[in-house]
Parts: structure tokens; sequence; C-alpha cells
């Protein structure tokens, strides 16, 4: 459900530094909800369409938590 189809995805590797320890710490917590979303430069994708794809994945890690459907 990505905006950015071609322009994101997932990772298995959460990156060095502070990347790393905020997802080590996001697992440690609690493994079954922890999300860590990596946010670009601007200059790499424009504000916009990186606010329409964080939306998006906000709406989907919603409706995983609460096994509901709200709508993009």
């Amino acid at each position: 459900h990505f905006y950015l189809l071609g322009k994101c995805g997932e990772s298995n590797d959460p990156g060095r530094y502070l990347c790393a320890f905020i997802y080590y710490l996001s697992l440690h917590h609690d493994k079954n909800k922890a999300l860590f979303v990596h946010v670009p430069d601007e200059n790499l994708i424009p504000i916009k369409e990186m606010t329409l794809a964080l939306k998006s994945i906000i709406i989907d890690a919603l409706n995983q938590l609460y096994n509901t459907d709200f709508k993009h």
C-alpha cells in the first residue's frame, strides 16, 4: 500500500548509530509492536510525497495493531 512503491520497501537492516539503537530498543520493549521508519532527506523525496507515504505506513500499522480497516 505504499504510495512511493518504487522508492521504498522493507529492510532487515536498521542502519547504524542512532537508527539501530532506536530500533533495538523498540524490539526489546515489544517485538510484536515495533516499527521503525527511516525518513530520508527532503532532497531525495519531496515532503508532499513523503507525507503521503508516512500516512499510508501509519494507517497500515494501526490496521495491523487494532485488526481494523482504517481507510487511506
